[in-house]
Formats: C-alpha cells, sequence, structure tokens
C-alpha cells in the first residue's frame, strides 16, 4: 500500500475534515492502526513514520499522541515531520513503514 494517510474524510473533502488538530491526529493514528491490524502487525513493527503537519502548532497534538503510543524513548520508530501539507484543510497526514510479521502464506518462496 502506498499513499498518505490524513486525519479527515475517506476523500480528501474540505468539508470532512476538523478544524481541531487533536482530532485529526487521533484519527490519522487510528487510521494507521487498523492498517496495521489488517496486516496483522501491530506499532511494534513499525521502523519510521514521516509526518507532514500544516504548522508548528500541530507539533504539540502529534508530540501527545506519539508519546501515548510509544512511551518508551528508547523503544520508537524513527520520525521525520515536516511542514507543509497536501491541502490547507489537511493539518496531518504521514507515510508510515514497518516489517511485518511472517505468516505461512507470506514466507513461502
Amino acid at each position: 500500500m502506498t499513499g498518505a494517510v490524513h486525519g479527515g474524510g475517506k476523500g480528501s473533502d474540505p468539508t470532512e475534515f476538523s478544524d481541531d488538530p487533536l482530532e485529526q491526529c487521533e484519527l490519522m493514528f487510528d487510521r494507521l492502526a487498523t492498517i496495521l491490524a489488517e496486516a496483522e502487525s501491530s506499532w511494534d513493527d513499525v521502523i519510521k513514520l514521516t509526518v507532514r503537519i500544516q504548522n508548528s502548532a500541530v507539533r504539540q497534538s502529534l508530540n501527545q499522541r506519539w508519546l501515548e503510543i510509544f512511551p518508551n524513548e528508547y523503544d520508537r520508530p524513527v520520525r521525520q515531520v515536516a511542514v507543509g501539507t497536501t491541502r490547507d484543510h489537511i493539518l496531518i497526514q504521514s507515510e508510515m513503514t514497518a516489517i511485518l510479521p511472517c505468516n505461512d502464506q507470506s514466507c513461502e518462496p
């Protein structure tokens, strides 16, 4: 799967996005968790999260959720944060890299 995961509606309709950075951040992390679960994976398998935030004010919401998911400062994935999202109403978006666990079917040659 490729593409950015954001904290708004299913598309990019501005009316489906909250103006609240924390709400968008929580929705984005919930979507990432769903992707991991569908792949029979977890946050433990994530090795990098690239995050784009609309402005530096969104960083506080990002950091709050980040610390809830990854409380151990010695056991976190790499995180890269850049300012600037693809649309003005998107306050936060991300791309995740994970090493998925091997199951019987995915490990066959």
